[in-house]
């Protein structure tokens, strides 16, 4: 690999370093050790042998690089999750009727606690760099979702 090559390949590991990039995550994400990093994994190694050990990724992100192809391999996994049963107050309902002598009656019908499920999941985050299409890295980074039941 060229000074060149190796100078590219530092600037786009900075870039997957959390912190050094500068860009915001839309979703919270926490560093994470875990057995998702292959040891089978090297540096150097093709694309096409990284898909072997890793499988499809879910999504492939392309960078600009200045002297060759750059591209981020996203894997996402669920590697746990649990259900919270969570109580929603809904609000009275109040009605107005007329009565016999006139006036206006007003009746409160309390309103009642409706109950919804929501799941959380764990999920695993693997960004694999590919340069010219050879491993370079790889990050893993976890975060929660919900889900409304």
């Amino acid at each position: 690999m060229s000074i060149r090559s190796s100078l590219v390949a530092t600037t786009l590991i900075a870039l997957l370093t959390p912190g050094l990039a500068g860009a915001a995550d839309p979703a919270p994400q926490v560093p994470a050790k875990s057995a998702a990093l292959s040891p089978n994994l090297t540096l150097g190694l093709p694309a096409e042998q990284v898909r072997r050990v890793l499988g499809q990724p879910l999504e492939v992100k392309p960078m600009k690089a200045p002297n060759g192809k750059a591209e981020i391999w996203v894997y996402v996994k669920e590697i746990g999750s649990r259900v919270d049963r969570v109580g929603i107050p809904t609000a009275d309902i109040v009605t107005y009727s007329q009565g016999a002598d006139s006036g206006m009656r007003q009746t409160i019908t309390p309103g009642v606690v409706q109950f919804h499920d929501v799941r959380y999941v764990t999920e695993e985050i693997t960004e694999v760099l590919l340069f010219n299409d050879h491993y370079v890295t790889q990050k893993v980074s976890r975060r929660e979702r919900q889900d409304h039941q």
